[in-house]
């Protein structure tokens, strides 16, 4: 018989609904792998285990219809949860306690969903790389020398270590998704690259953008060019 979390999360769902599992030994199985594997990992950020427990049980006295409800499933630190500390990957937000929710965390919770913690993110989301001084840096689980990437690098070694079973999808206009715990160089390879890949690929054209904003140069002088109409010979 596979173990809790190597079920997906459907059938999680449905194993709670024909009471084969409760929501509370559920939540209480991914607490305990979280404590024993994560530290190696950096997955998490923030882990709100007595909350966790207590939303399982009161699931147990009155579970809503829903596709996943009773799993547990955690979400990014760029989302805010009420009186949960949120981050966003930056030292600069360390002591910041949300006041409120997000709408996506919102809809979790109407959803039935339990909320594991908040999983790590590169600072405000912008790197490719999940390492940031708020917490470790967040690896891939089948290599930890690797990166797990980002921005949900967190969520990406969460999911793939067993540590959750699924993490809200989230697409924000003018990033470009990046593929996590797939091939991809180390940072360290990559930089010691960088001179190699400016001198073997060419320069692509510029954009009309970046042509009427970059720097301005003076135009060499060369021979000067007569105007009008030329005289015959």
């Amino acid at each position: 018989m596979p173990e809790l979390h190597e079920l997906s999360a459907l059938d999680q769902a449905r194993s709670i609904r024909s009471r084969d599992i409760s929501p509370v030994e559920l939540t209480r199985h991914y607490l305990d792998r979280i404590q024993r594997i994560d530290p190696g990992i950096g997955a998490y950020v923030t882990v709100t285990g007595e909350q966790a427990v207590d939303q399982a049980r009161s699931l147990e006295r009155e579970l809503p219809d829903g596709p996943l409800a009773g799993v547990p499933i955690p979400v990014k630190d760029l989302n805010l949860v009420k009186d949960v500390p949120i981050r966003f990957g930056s030292a600069t937000y360390r002591d910041f306690v949300a006041p409120v929710d997000d709408t996506v965390v919102t809809r979790l919770r109407a959803a039935g969903t339990i909320m594991l913690g908040k999983t790590a993110t590169p600072e405000f989301g912008l790197p490719c790389y999940t390492e940031t001084s708020v917490g470790p840096p967040a690896r891939s689980p089948w290599d930890p020398r690797t990166s797990a990437g980002g921005s949900s690098g967190g969520a990406a070694a969460a999911v793939a270590a067993g540590l959750a079973p699924r993490r809200p999808r989230q697409r924000r206009r003018g990033l470009d998704p990046h593929p996590r715990l797939g091939l991809r160089p180390v940072r360290h390879q990559a930089h010691a690259r960088a001179h190699q890949l400016r001198a073997d690929h060419p320069r692509p054209r510029r954009s009309v953008h970046e042509r009427a904003h970059r720097p301005y140069r003076r135009r060499r002088r060369g021979p000067a060019r007569r105007h009008g109409p030329q005289r015959a010979r």
